[in-house]
């Protein structure tokens, strides 16, 4: 895969220098192990031994698993939909959407939300996903995941605004609704906020929507990302080019 967001050899060997030497003096306490026999550190975001790549990122959220694993294709089998693919969705809409989502804002003159939208969820490389309802019962788990996402947005140098996480927060609320209508089924008892329904399908904002499996949703998130940091996010992507699937 040639992309430039990849580490060269070269940056891999630097970059494992680096951690091997800190994480040998390290208490490894808290210390989860990762890839390229590296540790992570995700209760104390500022550890300096904690290395924080694109490519981890897109690999651990390719195999993991929306709604925490209950999605279902139409014959009732389990469905890979991982949140590597709810954040390329999340990128595209919000990109698409930011004018529709928030008229108020001067978008013209406010930074993108597409980098935003794509990495909303990147701290559940290092933690995993939880669902909402079990979230708000973990008590600092919000606490410890903000913690983290601030730390990620601060490394990929994520252009941040109040408009930039509510036109977020808008879109990521509205997929609630589309994946759940399309690979879990709806709820005997609505939920709270029904009424915040779209009236939509995914099928009316995502092109050829389709389950990826995890090798194309880690390819996939790695060329949004290039895509997404090489046009500053202030694009049509070329499978919505001309093809509408606004809201």
């Amino acid at each position: 895969m040639q992309l430039s967001c990849l580490r060269t050899p070269d940056q891999w060997r630097s970059a494992l220098a680096r951690h091997h030497a800190v994480a040998k003096i390290s208490s490894l306490d808290g210390a989860n192990q990762i890839t390229h026999g590296r540790y992570f550190w995700p209760l104390e975001p500022d550890h300096p031994g904690n290395d924080f790549d694109i490519e981890f990122i897109a690999h651990v959220l390719a195999g993991e698993r929306r709604w925490a694993g209950v999605t279902m294709d139409i014959n009732g089998d389990p469905s890979d939909y991982s949140v590597a693919q709810h954040c390329v969705h999340v990128a595209d809409i919000v990109n698409l959407n930011r004018k529709t989502l928030l008229p108020d804002v001067d978008w013209d003159a406010e930074v993108a939300p597409t980098l935003y939208g794509f990495i909303h969820d990147a701290s559940e490389a290092y933690l995993r996903d939880v669902p909402r309802p079990i979230k708000a019962k973990l008590g600092d788990y919000y606490a410890v995941e903000a913690a983290l996402m601030r730390k990620i947005i601060s490394v990929f140098k994520v252009p941040m605004s109040a408009a930039v996480q509510n036109a977020v927060r808008k879109v990521d609320d509205m997929m609630i609704f589309l994946e759940r209508d399309a690979l879990v089924g709806k709820p005997c008892v609505p939920y709270t906020n029904e009424n915040d329904h779209p009236g939509i399908s995914i099928h009316s904002v995502v092109p050829e929507f389709y389950v990826w499996d995890a090798k194309t949703a880690k390819r996939k998130f790695l060329e949004k990302f290039e895509e997404i940091t090489t046009t500053g996010g202030n694009h049509i992507p070329l499978n919505y080019l001309n093809r509408g699937y606004l809201l």
